[in-house]
């Protein structure tokens, strides 16, 4: 079973592992990836306070891609991507020695696949941002917490030091998930009452962790950096924006199949509170679950009392990670109780991901429109190189035209930052919603591949 299981892992993740890669070689940049680079990776100003405070920095892959570029002369977007690349791969290993932990045969060939078919979450393996690197870490807390709990070998205690530390690094959204995974570890020592002293310095790294990212955090909301959320509630503000994202869609069909999944979370939260108060004891398992609960219970908390946005895609999904591990988990313990496999129906509001996930299939922009409309294709910069009029648009995509400035062999003429109602310059990068300001001057002579960005010619 193990040779099996073993060649399955190999032959699922190779595929996916490729897929990425030829994302990350030709998936143009977006402006949060641009923007990195020019604020805090070319310049090595990544550490907090040495740079401009943002949340677009995302201190550990800042410092790693920092660290892995070599010639500044000739970039590309792949350079700036490896650092998640290389996450994919802890992130798949980590993720299939969890998967061995499951009892039911069929959940564990069954992880890997469901959550790798969530198109939207395993992209930002191959983008420069911090998300990807997160969720590898925070699959790696779950195992060495488990193997910690299970175990009590110091080694394992910091292993979970070292990637919760990571995982805060790489994403401040992570902190309500790092706090209950320090808290658990807490629990799990005051328990054993093994190791003593040697398990000091990993609960000091822990500690640093949380209290670092807390005061980060409480910097960047005084700065006014913390503008990314919405206030209308979490199903208005967090799962709307996780189903445009997924989706390029909300609302109708999406809201039954979110509510479904809704209503699954809440039947496993009485299941595992019923079999906690039966077997008088906590289920390890249970734990994802747990931290899903109480991060929703805290940014429900949070916006009413500390009236801090709540959460809106790529910022909760770690939280999506969490809620299909937690979901396999409760059906694995749920069908072990029973000595049936119907609890498994826990996971069938989720068919929604591997039956969209071909039609998502691509390497030439992002599955989500909103970060689609910012990538611009070489091919707009090939047509004006030879050229020397005035070119412009919405700043939002002058970092992504800048950093082709460095690799292009003759650098491209300057980005003018300007208002659709800029009718002045020669050519224009507008997206589809503003055409019509200037489809009376302009044609459009270039288009990218999601067809919702464009090049415009003045007639």
């Amino acid at each position: 079973n193990a040779y099996w299981f073993s060649g399955f892992f190999a032959l699922f993740v190779l595929p996916f592992s490729f897929y990425l890669l030829q994302r990350a070689i030709h998936v143009p940049l977006v402006f949060d990836e641009a923007t990195s680079y020019f604020l805090y990776i070319k310049n090595g100003e990544f550490l907090p306070g040495s740079g401009f405070w943002s949340a677009n920095n995302h201190y550990l892959n800042s410092f790693l891609t920092w660290l892995i570029l070599v010639n500044e002369d000739s970039l590309s977007p792949l350079e700036l991507r490896y650092a998640n690349l290389a996450a994919f791969v802890l992130f798949a290993a980590w993720l299939f020695q969890i998967a061995k932990t499951l009892n039911s045969k069929a959940l564990r060939f069954l992880l890997l696949p469901a959550i790798f078919s969530v198109h939207y979450l395993i992209e930002f393996f191959a983008y420069a941002r911090g998300y990807g690197l997160a969720l590898a870490f925070l699959v790696g807390c779950l195992l060495y917490l488990h193997q910690w709990q299970a175990t009590f070998k110091i080694s394992k205690l910091y292993k979970l030091a070292g990637c919760v530390f990571l995982m805060v690094a790489a994403s401040l959204s992570t902190l309500p998930a790092a706090g209950m995974i320090v808290l658990a570890a807490v629990f799990v020592q005051l328990k054993s009452r093994k190791n003593g002293l040697a398990s000091v310095p990993a609960f000091i790294i822990m500690m640093a962790s949380l209290l670092g990212g807390a005061y980060v955090t409480n910097v960047l909301s005084s700065k006014g950096e913390l503008y990314y959320g919405g206030n209308d509630g979490l199903w208005n503000s967090t799962i709307r924006s996780l189903q445009e994202v997924f989706f390029n869609a909300e609302g109708g069909f999406l809201d039954v199949v979110f509510g479904l999944i809704a209503i699954l979370i809440a039947a496993s939260a009485v299941f595992a509170a019923w079999y906690s108060w039966q077997k008088k004891s906590f289920n390890f398992r249970f734990f994802p679950l747990l931290i899903v609960l109480v991060a929703l219970l805290f940014y429900v908390f949070a916006n009413i009392f500390l009236g801090v946005l709540y959460p809106i895609d790529r910022a909760v999904l770690y939280l999506v990670l969490l809620v299909l591990i937690a979901l396999f988990f409760t059906a694995d313990v749920w069908a072990e109780y029973g000595g049936k496999p119907w609890p498994m129906l826990l996971l069938l509001p989720f068919i929604v991901f591997p039956a969209t996930f071909v039609q998502k299939i691509n390497v030439s922009s992002a599955s989500a429109n909103a970060w689609s409309v910012e990538q611009m294709p070489d091919s707009f910069y090939t047509k004006l190189v030879a050229t020397n009029h005035s070119i412009g648009g919405y700043f939002l995509r002058q970092p992504q035209w800048n950093f082709h400035n460095l690799s292009v062999p003759k650098p491209v003429f300057a980005f003018t930052k300007s208002s659709p109602e800029n009718t002045s310059l020669d050519y224009v990068v507008a997206g589809i919603d503003h055409l019509e300001n200037y489809t009376s001057l302009y044609d459009a002579i270039d288009t990218n591949a999601s067809q919702n960005l464009f090049l415009l010619q003045r007639k």
